[in-house]
């Protein structure tokens, strides 16, 4: 793909999910599942898992993965405190604009944090923690880390190599 193809690619994309232009045109299949259960707020969540992993692993993975970047888990902490705009976020984080509007993409499209406009000035946008993706994001974590002592050292057999 040549590179103005995939600058038009990349513009319909935000307006057009990318899975709708790849797809062929067929009609969805009712499978009787809930639609809300079938969607990961993680979109990435579930590609190329390992076999015999958990969905919640990916899931978890998925989180970790956007939460792993340092700015990224800053300006998630900072939300934790509450509601900010964008030009709070720019003076606490000292980062360039853009840099910013990427960290703030990516944890958007991770689910973890909702924007909302401003209701005086719709210039003003707002972020803060989604807090049902939050809620998910606490309770993977604590099955992850719940366990209050961790195992007891494996004992081999007599004959075991293992030092």
């Amino acid at each position: 793909m040549n590179y103005i193809a995939c600058i038009c690619v990349r513009a319909l994309s935000a307006v057009i999910p990318l899975a709708a232009i790849d797809s062929p045109r067929t009609p969805p299949v009712d499978t009787g599942a809930d639609p809300a259960e079938s969607v990961a707020p993680y979109p990435h969540a579930g590609r190329g898992a390992a076999h015999g992993t958990r969905p919640q692993d990916d899931v978890t993975a998925g989180f970790l993965a956007v939460l792993g970047q340092p700015h990224r888990l800053r300006i998630f902490r900072l939300l934790l405190e509450g509601e900010l705009c964008v030009c709070d976020l720019e003076e606490q984080m000292t980062l360039s604009r853009s840099l910013l509007a990427h960290h703030l993409r990516k944890l958007r499209e991770s689910g973890l944090i909702q924007v909302r406009r401003g209701f005086h000035d719709a210039r003003w946008l707002y972020y803060s923690i989604n807090p049902p993706v939050f809620a998910l994001l606490q309770s993977l974590l604590s099955d992850l880390t719940g366990r209050r002592e961790l195992p007891a050292r494996a004992l081999c057999g007599s004959n075991c190599n293992c030092g």
